[in-house]
């Protein structure tokens, strides 16, 4: 809503009114979902990290950083290996359900 040009104060005026809720009420449950997500973001990215760690072995990284180093890399190659390499990260990453549950939550949010 807010990306539509308006205010924080009117969007939650419209959330408000769908969801059948006082203004106040609205205003709560934002920054206290904000507020959890902040904290939970810190260990989000130390397993992220792990989750890729365990994903893209030590040898498969290295031969990225020298196809990188060389001198004619071939650009196409290379981004093809980057998305096979994020999508073996991603399917690594679905298979613990509260990577799924967040990422239901990003998707919904980013639908609005």
């Amino acid at each position: 809503i807010i990306a539509t040009g308006k205010t924080a104060k009117a969007a939650f005026d419209v959330v408000a009114k769908e969801q059948k809720m006082s203004v106040a009420n609205v205003q709560q449950h934002y920054y206290r979902f904000k507020r959890k997500a902040g904290t939970k973001a810190k260990s989000a990215n130390s397993r992220a990290r792990a989750s890729v760690a365990r994903a893209l072995p030590t040898k498969q990284v290295e031969q990225l950083g020298r196809k990188l180093r060389e001198t004619e890399v071939d650009l196409a190659a290379l981004g093809a290996e980057v998305v096979t390499a994020f999508s073996k990260l991603l399917e690594e990453a679905r298979k613990d359900p509260r990577f799924r549950s967040l990422e239901k939550n990003v998707v919904q949010m980013l639908s609005r």
